[in-house]
């Protein structure tokens, strides 16, 4: 592939956080392998995560997205997404 010949760009991007630690992020032109998370992960045993990962209470904040640009037709579109979700106890 010669790049000076690519005219049409898309990616998209991801994120999830809860406060002070990073959960997952990605960074992508079509797909992404396993971008789901257990809630017992120890995300890489970053401070401020314990060892059972996740506990009822975390909340965490999710953030995306996507680009697509065409140097043809000068079509540009971006979109975006965010959301909180919060670990219910599942005894409650």
């Amino acid at each position: 592939m010669k790049p000076e010949a690519v005219d049409q760009w898309a990616y998209f991007y991801s994120t999830s956080w809860r406060p002070g630690v990073s959960v997952r992020s990605h960074v992508a032109e079509d797909m992404v392998p396993a971008s789901y998370w257990f809630f017992d992960d120890v995300y890489g045993y970053q401070f401020g995560v314990g060892p059972n990962g996740d506990m009822p209470g975390d909340v965490k904040m999710n953030y995306g997205g996507t680009v697509f640009r065409d140097l043809t037709t000068g079509i540009r579109h971006y979109g975006a997404y965010a959301s909180m979700l919060v670990l219910i106890d599942p005894e409650t």
